[in-house]
């Protein structure tokens, strides 16, 4: 029997609705970076290089990115509600699994590829059941809030993980978070119970992937740019943390609690992304979506370059640059979202969004082990700095991209026209 679809009225009940589906977006995540936290322990414990311990979290975006080509595009035919509750299931399972079997590089790894797809699985469908569900008018901010909460997720499960790890060691602690993110389980049941939005059936194709979105240039330019922002975004996910406690183990502190305290210090930085894409996607909505991507990407590619030479700045220093790099670095992340959907044709938008994760995730796994492979063969004294210029690059190269595609015509369908 299909279910029925509930047409939104945009009253506060849906103000309520969204906030809920948000918050089951970053309760799934609550376990997905207690590998950072703990990855000087992990590091430690496993005999890791650089490299791999960069691998590691980066096999789990490449789990990603491979469910993309294959996953997302059923939400063209089959509803986006059920593959997202679907996935909050197996996300939750694989998850709990990590802490329980990993032993090295070969089982962390393999663990981790496998919980890459159920994410994505949450992610991408909840950006369209959102973005459907929402006028046009008011896309960018309903699409930036459920994004924000997709950063917001990272900073809690460093800042829990990081509390735990004194008390209860690495293992123990990675799997209390994976308990607590059972509860978005129940939650998504009871907010997506009917169909929301949706484009009529009409248009629902076959659900097999189509590369119709590669002959675009615009949606070829708009993933581009996302992939070279994403690769920026995760070597800050992966790396800032054990980057704050190398700086403090230079300071005198022991291992455990330099992981600890640089773990809470990161959630701190990076709980600054929260609003980010909320308030990125407001400001797309009014000054266009490229331009407002040139600015914020602008913003973090600078800090990128700058930051990793600031090992022997004061501490406070450190947090006040990294606060603002938390919040600019995810300000922008809605901005392509939102971009891929008003540029895709209605029948092939899960394709669309299924190549802008794939590539996109591509990108990202790709930043953190080039940032480990840099650590291990740089010289000591440069290594650092050396690593976040990576990421400063990839951003410089987004920004001339996004200056690309605001030069097509094709640009004006977004954002009612505003380049």
């Amino acid at each position: 029997m299909r279910h029925q679809r509930r047409e939104p009225t945009h009253g506060w009940q849906d103000t309520l609705w969204l906030v809920g589906i948000s918050g089951v977006m970053a309760l799934v995540q609550l376990p997905f970076a207690s590998y950072v936290a703990a990855l000087p322990l992990i590091r430690e414990e496993w005999g890791l290089t650089n490299t791999q311990a960069g691998t590691i979290y980066s096999t789990f975006l490449a789990g990603m990115a491979l469910a993309a080509l294959f996953v997302i595009p059923l939400t063209d035919r089959f509803s986006p509600r059920r593959l997202f509750v679907a996935s909050v299931w197996g996300s939750v399972i694989t998850n709990l699994l990590f802490p329980l079997w990993a032993k090295d590089f070969l089982t962390g790894s393999l663990l981790r590829f496998v919980a890459g797809p159920c994410l994505v699985g949450v992610y991408v469908p909840g950006i369209r059941i959102v973005s459907e569900y929402f006028a046009e008018k008011r896309r960018g901010m309903a699409v930036g809030l459920f994004v924000s909460a997709f950063h917001l997720g990272i900073p809690i499960s460093l800042a829990v993980t990081g509390l735990l790890l004194p008390y209860f060691g690495w293992r123990t602690s990675y799997l209390i978070a994976a308990l607590l993110a059972a509860s978005g389980i129940g939650l998504a049941h009871l907010l997506l119970r009917h169909e929301v939005g949706g484009a009529p059936d009409a248009t629902r194709s076959s659900g097999w992937l189509s590369l119709a979105p590669l002959r675009s240039k615009p949606l070829v330019l708009m993933t581009t740019s996302y992939a070279l922002h994403a690769w920026e975004l995760y070597v800050i996910r992966v790396w800032l943390p054990p980057f704050l406690a190398v700086v403090l183990l230079t300071r005198g502190m022991g291992p455990t609690q330099a992981a600890a305290l640089g773990a809470g210090a990161a959630a701190l930085m990076l709980a600054m992304a929260a609003p980010g894409p909320f308030l990125g996607g407001l400001l797309s909505d009014r000054i266009g979506r490229t331009k407002a991507g040139v600015v914020l990407l602008s913003i973090s590619g600078a800090i990128s370059f700058l930051i990793g030479w600031m090992m022997d700045a004061s501490w406070g220093t450190l947090l006040g640059v990294g606060l603002v790099y938390g919040f600019v670095s995810a300000a922008d992340s809605g901005i392509y979202s939102t971009g891929v959907i008003e540029l895709a044709d209605a029948g092939s938008m899960g394709s669309a969004q299924a190549l802008q994760t794939f590539f996109g995730y591509g990108g990202a796994a790709l930043g953190p082990v080039i940032f480990g492979g840099v650590l291990d063969l740089a010289p000591p004294g440069v290594s650092w700095g050396l690593g976040f210029s990576t990421a400063g690059l990839a951003a410089a190269l987004g920004v001339v991209v996004l200056l690309w595609l605001k030069r097509l015509p094709e640009s004006t369908r977004m954002a009612h026209g505003k380049r």
